[in-house]
């Protein structure tokens, strides 16, 4: 006996629909059978697509660190944590963020213990939709690095840009970009980078994501780890266009080492805001007491213009 599977349900569905609608059917007959189909759809799929009842968006940047936890090297490095994995999608769930961009993400490499990272922490948060950008891969399975957007609310588009590098060996890196369905709020767009280590190499990828930004009609959103820090010239050019709404989180990076030398965290994690969107009360950061990653989640509250 032939299974079929939801999107293969839902496909055979719309066929019938089509091909039923497009017969001589009395109209009243037509208009039962397209609402019919059309809530058999909805309850294949998951039910309607979420929709922003409200004025606020909670929003959160999150380097996962690849779920090895707050220390590196050696065989931190190697199999991912499935437990951190788990512990910080209960975090974004917990604090009820409604967008969130994760850095430090894979998909089937042995840092990540061969998991499907994205579809873990989708599965988990409650943010159904998301997307996936791999920026650099090492080996088959050996290292997979990448970014990922996870939303409450219909990711409708998205693309991965690549980003400047210097040269060919450089890691690669990239910003990948999602446009968001918030309903009868509108749309967002969402960025979400982990910028070079080298501020030369990062300024450059900087001017090239402001130069993509600068060319959308939506509000947007840009976050992640900018490997910079507050009052240097990367930081100062976002600000030139773009409002910090994360500029009161504190310290968003507190590894191991750090905390072993009673040294303090560093703030390199940055949620940047355009076109009317807007800050409501204090940025903050959790996940550090956890030991879940090295980086802090810095989360917000943010009022649509």
């Amino acid at each position: 006996m032939i299974s079929l599977r939801r999107p293969t349900r839902a496909l055979v569905i719309a066929c019938l629909l089509f091909l039923l609608t497009n017969t001589v059917l009395h109209a009243g007959l037509a208009e039962q059978i397209v609402s019919g189909v059309k809530t058999v759809i909805q309850k294949l799929t998951g039910g309607e697509a979420a929709k922003l009842t409200s004025d606020k968006l909670r929003v959160a940047v999150y380097n996962i660190a690849y779920g090895r936890g707050n220390d590196r090297g050696g065989l931190n490095e190697v199999g991912g944590k499935p437990q951190n994995l788990l512990r910080a999608a209960w975090l974004l769930k917990n604090q009820k963020f409604d967008i969130a961009g994760c850095t430090e993400i894979s998909t089937a490499d042995l840092r990540g213990g061969l998991s499907d990272q994205p579809a873990l922490i989708g599965m988990h948060s409650g943010l159904k939709y998301r997307v996936y950008g791999e920026n650099h891969r090492f080996g088959l399975i050996v290292i997979g690095m990448g970014n990922a957007i996870f939303s409450r609310f219909p990711i409708v588009w998205s693309k991965n840009h690549k980003l400047y590098r210097a040269k060919e060996e450089n890691e690669q890196r990239g910003c990948l970009e999602a446009l968001i369905d918030l309903g009868d709020k509108g749309k967002v767009r969402v960025f979400v980078t982990h910028l070079s280590l080298s501020s030369a190499e990062s300024n450059l990828q900087l001017q090239q994501i402001i130069k993509i930004i600068a060319s959308r009609s939506e509000p947007s959103i840009l976050m992640g780890d900018f490997n910079s820090h507050q009052g240097s010239d990367n930081i100062n050019l976002v600000n030139q266009s773009m409002t910090d709404a994360s500029e009161d989180s504190g310290g968003t990076y507190w590894p191991k080492s750090f905390q072993d030398k009673g040294q303090g965290s560093e703030k390199i994690d940055f949620i940047y805001v355009n076109k009317g969107l807007a800050k409501e009360g204090k940025s903050w950061v959790s996940g550090f007491k956890e030991g879940i990653s090295d980086h802090g989640c810095v989360g917000v509250v943010l009022k649509l213009p």
